[in-house]
């Protein structure tokens, strides 16, 4: 398993989700080796999946001598079972939930434990009642940029009215003093998949309006090591996860170990002024928890075609090809302290 780091040099557009990653990634293929390579890549994840990918996750680290050293990584805090009941306490631990719920990531070490069965929820509230504060992730902030129309015939700003054209897009800044950004975690086919990508998109940028020098990023890798437990009686997701319907959402029915999270997802595909919607499909968010099967499946979830496009291509043929969207899941294995 590979950690990559996207240090920003300038804002950036797209949050970096897992599906939205795996699209960077699959455009990547096809812009280094063609049409061809990009479809025997989409394929094989019907028989041997080629690559996992996460969600991309904050990180602070510092640059030293053009290496970094990452300090901390944060991780998605776990939809553990809640804390226990607090009857008959004091006012104060009411009002400490609201601290407790504001806590959106665990560092390394508290994700570690959370894995190994040694960290629960009522540790962590225990904490914050002891004023024993958790590692804080840096601080992302969503910033809007105002931009002129431009007149593409004449190359100036757009006039209607005689008044220039204004619109306003949304971008991501860290705003902290130190080193900050973002990263995801990767295994299988990597050095053949992944690595060339990267460093294509190390000189052009990735996502919304790279075109202009936006998601411009300086990008690291190195090996990361976690530790998933023996013991374990549940697995933690880290992407956004789409299951096999019929074979996958069977094995977690009525099962206490069953903790999750849905997120929407919709979105628009195209280019040049022809787009379509998404199919909006409901996804197990980022540390979602799911029971241990007696099943000894690897691969969960998959990478299918969205069939609303499918079905509006049938008849119009717009777009020229189907469109996939990735719903495998990355699971760790874990052990839910009782």
């Amino acid at each position: 398993m590979i950690a990559v780091y996207l240090k920003p040099k300038s804002g950036y557009r797209t949050p970096l989700r897992s599906d939205t990653l795996w699209g960077i990634i699959c455009w990547g293929i096809r812009n280094l080796y063609g049409e061809a390579e990009l479809v025997q890549f989409i394929e094989s994840y019907s028989s041997n999946p080629p690559l996992f990918i996460s969600s991309a996750f904050p990180f602070l680290g510092d640059l030293q001598d053009g290496q970094l050293k990452v300090e901390e990584h944060f991780f998605p805090k776990p939809f553990l079972p809640p804390i226990s009941a607090i009857e008959g306490k004091e006012l104060e631990d009411y009002q400490r939930i609201k601290d407790f719920k504001k806590i959106k990531y665990l560092s390394l070490a508290d994700f570690q434990a959370v894995l190994n069965g040694t960290l629960n929820n009522d540790d962590i509230f225990e904490r914050i009642k002891k004023g024993q504060n958790t590692i804080v992730p840096p601080k992302r902030e969503l910033y809007s940029v105002t931009h002129n129309r431009i007149d593409r015939l004449k190359g100036y700003t757009l006039e209607v009215k005689g008044q220039g054209q204004l619109f306003h897009t949304d971008e991501y800044h860290f705003t902290d003093k130190k080193e900050a950004g973002l990263f995801f975690l990767a295994k299988g086919e990597v050095e053949k998949w992944l690595y060339p990508v990267l460093r294509y998109y190390s000189h052009i940028g990735m996502g919304g309006d790279y075109s202009i020098g936006k998601g411009v990023f300086d990008i690291y890798w190195k090996d990361v090591v976690i530790q998933e437990t023996e013991q374990a009686d549940a697995l933690i997701n880290l992407s956004l996860y789409y299951p096999k319907i019929e074979e996958e959402l069977p094995l977690f029915n009525k099962n206490k170990n069953f903790r999750y999270l849905l997120e929407r997802r919709s979105g628009r595909v195209g280019q040049h002024r022809v787009y379509r919607e998404k199919e909006s499909l409901y996804f197990f968010r980022e540390g979602s928890i799911f029971p241990t099967t007696q099943t000894s499946r690897s691969n969960w979830g998959s990478v299918f075609v969205d069939e609303e496009i499918k079905k509006e291509e049938e008849e119009t043929k717009i777009l020229g090809h189907p469109i996939y969207r990735y719903g495998m899941g990355f699971m760790l294995k874990m052990k839910i302290k009782s």
